[in-house]
């Protein structure tokens, strides 16, 4: 719930309304279906900044997912 609780967090910063009961539809989802304790960090952070690689023929940069994401890939 601390990810759903900062994203709201932002929504009040930005000035958006919360509606609360879809943020009760969504809280009831998570709890249910046990989301929280089965999530896996996306992308790999490093001192509070995700790492970006480079990708393509270009070597744009693009931002790196975390190992345990990787290993959900595969």
């Amino acid at each position: 719930m601390l990810a759903l609780t900062i994203q709201l967090g932002v929504l009040v910063m930005l000035g958006q309304q919360v509606d609360q009961s879809k943020f009760r539809l969504w809280r009831d989802f998570v709890e249910a279906h046990n989301i929280e304790q089965q999530a896996v960090p996306l992308f790999d952070v490093k001192g509070g900044r995700v790492r970006v690689i480079p990708y393509g023929q270009n070597n744009r940069l693009v931002l790196k997912r975390s190992e345990e994401m990787e290993a959900l890939m595969r």
